[in-house]
This record gives structure tokens, sequence and C-alpha cells, in this order.
């Protein structure tokens, strides 16, 4: 409260100003590098040779260094003795132990969600369930990882908890090649809006117990698709990878 020069009082109320640093120079980088590896252009076991991610991003080998230093530590790359930086390779009980994981956290958000979220939120998630149930027969896969993304976000936006967001949101980097490769058949497509449908209807009923219960028999059934994947994959990459670090020695 405050006087103005006439003698009214005055309400003045200052809004919270959020500051969001801009991020540096080595986050950039590792931005760059970490969407190569989940998009797949940088193969599991592949080599990551600092001269040709200079190229790739107009970065100093310093600067590389730096970002692959943070993409260690998200277990996204590995060093190994005499080779350096590698990506890193995802086996079988890797994936297991982080399906299990991301069982127990989604199931924590979908509770919380119940528990938490707006009015608001539940009418955005209606309408994103609306939206994967119009695209779950197209053609390109695209729109749909993208809608199903976005209920996620949505999801997880309603729980008002950013620990856990940034938790899941690691889950889903170190699993991304394996949750889009999943979502580009139209059968598991089916089955993942009529997982959306049910988890939808418990949080519109604001019944936590129900949609945890959901939420982490959906993810359970997401490792059990993606198991022929990964055992496919991990053969495939292993290939991919020698092969390059084959050509790299012939150069």
């Amino acid at each position: 409260m405050s006087d103005n020069q006439d003698g009214w009082v005055v309400s003045v109320e200052m809004a919270l100003l959020k500051v969001v640093p801009a991020p540096t120079l080595r986050e950039k980088i590792a931005d760059s590098i970490r969407e190569a590896i989940t998009e797949g252009n940088l193969l599991p076991g592949q080599r990551l040779v600092e001269r040709e991610l200079c190229e790739m991003t107009g970065a100093s080998r310093s600067s590389i260094r730096e970002a692959l230093t943070q993409l260690l530590s998200e277990e996204l790359v590995v060093s190994v003795p005499n080779r350096g930086f590698v990506v890193a390779v995802l086996s079988l009980p890797e994936a297991q132990s982080l399906y299990e994981v991301r069982a127990e956290l989604e199931s924590l958000a979908a509770r919380q969600f119940a528990e938490r979220a707006s009015d608001e939120d539940v009418r955005r998630l209606s309408a994103v369930v609306t939206d994967l149930t119009a695209l779950y027969d197209e053609a390109d896969a695209d729109p749909f990882i993208r809608a199903r993304d976005q209920f996620m976000e949505v999801l997880l936006a309603g729980t008002r908890n950013r620990v856990l967001e940034a938790m899941i949101d690691q889950i889903y980097t170190r699993l991304r090649r394996l949750r889009c490769a999943s979502a580009s058949s139209i059968a598991r497509r089916r089955e993942l809006i009529a997982e959306f449908q049910q988890l939808y209807r418990a949080l519109e009923g604001r019944d936590g117990e129900q949609a945890a219960r959901l939420s982490a028999d959906r993810v359970r059934r997401s490792f059990e698709v993606a198991i022929p994947q990964i055992e496919m994959q991990t053969v495939s990459d292993e290939l991919e990878a020698a092969k390059a670090a084959h050509m790299v020695g012939v150069r």
C-alpha cells in the first residue's frame, strides 16, 4: 500500500519476475549433440570424434569437451579408454531399469495431477486425447508422437512438481529412440489411445489411485513392446558403429 500526492491510498501489487538465464555455449552444444543422439544421427557405440563435432557445431574443442562431459553425466555418452567419448549403448537390463523407474515416476505424476490439477488442465488434457484419437492411422507418425508428448507435458505441468518433471524428462531423453519407434506402429498407436483414454477418465474423475495404476500398467506394456526393438537395435547399432569406426580408420 502507498499514498499518492492527492492523498488517495493506492494498492501496489508487484508481480514476481522469473529470470531465466540464457543457455551457455556449453549447453547449446550439448543440446545439439543430444538431439543428434536421440534422433539417431549419432548411433549407439559410435565414437565421437572431436574434430567432426567441431565441424558439426562450429565450436572449439574445449567447448566440445565441456559439452561431452555434461552428456557423460546424463549417461548419453560414455568414456572408453583409448577411444575417448562414445555414444552410450542402451542394453536390455539398462532399458528395463529405466522403464521400472519411469513406471514409478509416471504413477506419482498421475496421482499428483488428480490431486493438484486445475479444471483448465483437465480440459487441455481432454483436447489432447481428442487429437490423439484423430491421428492414430496417419501414415506419418510424427503428428501422433507430438500429440502423445503434449499429453505428458500437460499432465506433468498439472502436477505442479518441477523436480518430477525434470526427472521424467531425463528418462524420456534416454528412451526417445525406443518411444518413437514404438509409435510408428499403427497397432501400438491404437493401444496407446485406449490407454490414454482410460487414464484421462481416471484423471477427470480425480481418481488418483486408479490413474497411478493405469500409468504403471501403460509403461510396463511399453517396455514389453520395446524388448524386440531393443534387441534388434542393439545388433543393428553394433553393426553400424563398426562400419563408422572402420570408415574413420580408413580416413
